[in-house]
Order: structure tokens, then C-alpha cells, then sequence
């Protein structure tokens, strides 16, 4: 019966060693394991009972921190995923007070930190952006304003504002381009009856007017060029026809035969 006795000592020892051990670990549920074990051998011993008790107390401050902390964390990342960004951060900012020791609010804070300094890169370069447009259409560079509207939706994409200028631009672009269609058919009508007229000079006006309106189009360089190049025949007869009256004009001139030299030179 005494060997029995030493035996449940040594147990009860044991069990209160290695449960303050796991106690001072803040290991509390194996803590309250073995102030069971110490129990289940002394009945009434006070101090696996009150650590027990104190375990429970603790244990149930915990659960309620954890449980205080699982909602900040959860409404955190609800109001992140919303884009509330400053709700966010004081939402995670309760749960690391609660638990200082996590990492988790930390690198939310930070990545939400980061997101704002983009997105306030993103409105000045938006804002700057739209500035230079609007001068652009209000001088009427509508080619410039357009790239830079375009370009404020890489920014701030589905913008209303860009979009509806955008919208306007490409209203009087083609507005602008039915415009230059009429006035270029119409130069080139002209250009050709001026043309089919022998008043070449005229009509090359007419062409340039129209290449003008639309620098790509074939056919009124190629009259240009045609123009050009009987405009320099004729030059080039006339200027032979002069020789040859001018040279006759002398020959008479030599010869004496000056009232048919007047009337050649004269010619010329």
C-alpha cells in the first residue's frame, strides 16, 4: 500500500512538473491535460484546481480575441475587395492590436498602402492627361486631343468624360473628312474641265487644291505632272520658234533686207 502510495506521489509530481512546464510555455490545453491527470490522483489539490481555473479564464479570453480578430480580419478583406480602402485599414489595424504577433495585418496594410500611392499616380497622371486634351480640342488639334483622351483611359479606363470627347472627335473628324471629299470632287471637277480646256494653268490650281485636301490621291499629282510636262513642250517650242525667227531676222539683217528683218524680228 505505501509502494501504491510513492507511486501516485511520483504520478501527482510528475503531472504538476511537466504541467507548469507546458503552463509557462503557454501550452495551456496540454497544461490542462496533465492538471487533470494531477487530479484524477488528489482530488482536492489547489493548484492543479486553480490552474485549471486559470487555464479556463484564459483559454476563454483567447477564443473571444480569436474570434474578435477573425472578424476584423474578414471585414478587412470585404472592404479591400470593395475598394474601401481606408475602412480597410483601420479594420486591420484593430485585428494587429488584438493579435500583435500575426503578420498577416501588417502585409494587408502594406499592400493597401501601395495600391493607394498607385492609384494617386494614376489620378495625377489621368488629370494631367486630360488637361493637355482639352487645350488640344480647344484649339481644334483634334488628332492630338484624341491620342491624349485615348491615352487618359489607360488610367481610368471606362471614363465617361474621354469617352464622350472621344465620341465628339470622331463626330467631327468625319464630319471634317465628308467636308473634304466634296471640296476635293469638286476641285478635281473643275481641275478636269480646265484641263480638257487647254488652261492648264488654271486647272493645275485646281489639282494642287485637291491634292491638298488629300495627299494621297493619285490622280491629281499625275495631272500635275502632266501639266508640267506639256507646259515645258511648249516652252521648249516656243523657244525654238523664237531661235528660228531670230536667226532668219539676222540673215536678213546681214543681207540688208531690212524691212523683212523688222517684220522677223517682230515676229519672234
Amino acid at each position: 500500500m505505501q509502494a501504491e502510495q510513492l507511486a501516485n506521489e511520483q504520478k501527482f509530481n510528475k503531472a504538476i512538473e511537466d504541467g507548469d512546464r507546458f503552463f509557462n510555455a503557454r501550452d495551456y490545453r496540454q497544461a490542462q491535460t496533465l492538471y487533470n491527470e494531477a487530479l484524477l490522483i488528489r482530488q482536492n489539490a489547489a493548484h492543479p484546481a486553480g490552474r485549471i481555473a486559470e487555464i479556463a479564464k484564459i483559454l476563454g479570453e483567447q477564443e473571444a480575441t480569436d474570434k474578435q480578430y477573425a472578424d476584423a480580419i474578414q471585414l478587412g478583406d470585404n472592404l479591400l475587395s470593395q475598394n474601401q480602402l481606408d475602412e480597410a485599414v483601420m479594420a486591420y489595424q484593430q485585428a494587429a492590436r488584438l493579435k500583435p504577433s500575426e503578420s498577416y495585418p501588417g502585409k494587408q496594410i502594406e499592400l493597401i498602402e501601395l495600391k493607394k500611392s498607385e492609384a494617386k499616380t494614376l489620378s495625377e497622371n489621368y488629370a494631367s492627361t486630360i488637361s493637355a486634351a482639352d487645350a488640344a480640342f480647344e484649339t481644334k488639334n483634334y488628332s492630338v486631343a484624341l491620342a491624349s483622351y485615348q491615352k487618359s483611359l489607360d488610367y481610368k479606363p471606362g471614363s465617361e468624360y474621354p469617352s464622350s470627347k472621344i465620341r465628339e472627335i470622331n463626330g467631327i473628324l468625319e464630319e471634317q473628312k465628308m467636308l473634304a471629299d466634296r471640296e476635293y470632287y469638286e476641285a478635281i471637277r473643275q481641275a478636269d474641265q480646265l484641263f480638257s480646256e487647254e488652261d492648264y494653268t488654271s486647272a493645275v490650281k485646281f489639282y494642287e487644291n485637291a491634292s491638298a485636301l488629300k495627299p494621297g490621291e493619285k490622280h491629281p499629282q499625275d495631272r500635275i505632272l502632266a501639266i508640267r510636262t506639256i507646259m515645258q513642250e511648249r516652252t521648249l517650242n516656243q523657244l525654238a520658234t523664237y531661235n528660228k525667227h531670230i536667226i532668219n531676222a539676222d540673215r536678213l539683217y546681214q543681207d540688208k533686207i531690212f524691212d523683212q528683218a523688222i517684220d522677223a524680228y517682230l515676229a519672234a
